[in-house]
């Protein structure tokens, strides 16, 4: 039982242990409070009060959340919001290619990724697309390929803890939301990054932060498409599982060896392929 004169219960003590806090609060880093919160039980329930998130939610210039970003008031939710200012959720790419655009690649994925660095929480999914011009053969399969381009380097930058999903909406989401704005040029040549993150298992695993847009969701003026299918990244390859029976021969071996070789070079020449963006 909780004595009534316990500091954190006594709104006046309270009230004083906050008014500390902020001016202190206003110095340190996300993981210096994230630290300092753990460390006791006291400093805890104060960083964690709505008076205290509220002031330093206007403090540190969060305030109000930037279109496409929605949170519940706590530390990690805070730091996420706040490391999510200038960043896009729109990667953008060259046109009629899986290659990221310089710009886009030094702000907007170098910044992601070093969010999900901080915050092995965060999971991602990443939708992409491509304009109505592209030859309809290869929609799909090339606007997966975008989605797997940003996810493969987020992971190169070192975000390799963090859930990552992909999905490749070939251009119907193009298609849709162009005829929504009336039908004007609109740049397609992208991939569409939206973020989660979720409380523990004993929080009921809530949604406590997201940014960026459920592509399927209806839009002003346009309709709700069905929901998109998202696929793990990396792909969950099944391992092989030798044959029983005899053991193969060296020229057996060989021939695998040297056909395998082949595979791996043939995979390593540049694809190229004409798209309308």
């Amino acid at each position: 039982m909780i004595s009534e004169h316990c500091p954190m219960t006594h709104p006046v003590a309270f009230h004083w242990h906050c008014q500390l806090l902020d001016p202190v609060a206003a110095f340190l880093d996300w993981a210096s409070l994230a630290t300092f919160a753990a460390a006791d039980r006291s400093a805890r329930e104060s960083l964690c009060s709505q008076i205290f998130l509220t002031s330093l939610l206007a403090s540190r210039g969060i305030a109000p959340p930037e279109p496409g970003l929605s949170f519940v008031l706590g530390l990690e939710a805070l730091a996420v919001a706040e490391g999510l200012q200038g960043l896009s959720q729109d990667i953008f790419f060259e046109r009629a290619s899986p290659e990221i655009r310089h710009e886009a690649f030094a702000r907007d994925v170098v910044g992601i990724a070093r969010l999900c660095l901080a915050h092995p929480e965060l999971s991602v999914y990443v939708a992409g697309h491509c304009g109505r011009s592209a030859p309809e053969s290869i929609k799909q399969q090339f606007t997966s390929l975008r989605a797997e381009s940003v996810c493969s380097e987020l992971r190169d930058l070192g975000a390799r803890h963090n859930r990552m999903y992909m999905c490749g909406c070939s251009s119907v989401v193009a298609e849709r939301d162009i005829i929504a704005a009336g039908g004007g040029a609109v740049d397609f040549s992208k991939a569409e990054v939206r973020l989660e993150l979720r409380s523990g298992p004993l929080d009921g695993n809530s949604l406590i932060l997201e940014w960026g847009r459920k592509v399927w969701q209806e839009v002003p003026n346009g309709p709700a498409l069905p929901e998109m299918e998202y696929t793990e990244y990396p792909p969950q390859i099944t391992p092989r599982i030798p044959r029983r029976g005899r053991p193969r021969s060296a020229s057996e071996s060989g021939a695998s060896s040297s056909s395998a070789s082949e595979s791996v070079a043939s995979e390593s020449r540049p694809r190229s392929a004409s798209m309308g963006s």
